[in-house]
């Protein structure tokens, strides 16, 4: 796992403390690839020129509840997704699937909860 943290936060004293992890959680680094969380894609996404992939609105509740995207594209492994302005977190592209890394904890799970995302 990779956090990151600002500058300020390195360099305060945490040595004496009992901390595991100090940071936002960016990403996940595994053979040769890296796999961004959700925080990770919001950061890196605007900078982004490759391996994003726009998703359409019908698209957006069926991803967030945790959902595989059946999409046919070009890319390599892991990629953004995007909708719009917003970046909703990375997937890893199998043969025409793009499989989703969204935490349970974080999936939408009522019909309230999808509403919000409109």
């Amino acid at each position: 796992r990779i956090f990151i943290l600002t500058k300020h936060d390195s360099n305060s004293s945490i040595e004496k403390l009992n901390i595991n992890t100090v940071g936002l959680y960016f990403a996940n680094q595994g053979d040769n690839s890296l796999r961004l969380t959700i925080e990770g894609t919001q950061l890196i996404g605007p900078l982004a020129t490759k391996n994003v992939i726009e998703i359409r609105k019908e698209e957006v509740q069926p991803w967030m509840r945790g959902e595989s995207l059946n999409k046919t594209i070009q890319e390599t492994e892991f990629v953004i997704i995007k909708y719009g302005k917003d970046y909703l977190g990375s997937g890893r592209k199998s043969n025409d699937t793009i499989a989703n890394f969204i935490p349970k904890s974080r999936r939408i799970k009522s019909y309230r909860e999808a509403e919000m995302l409109d």
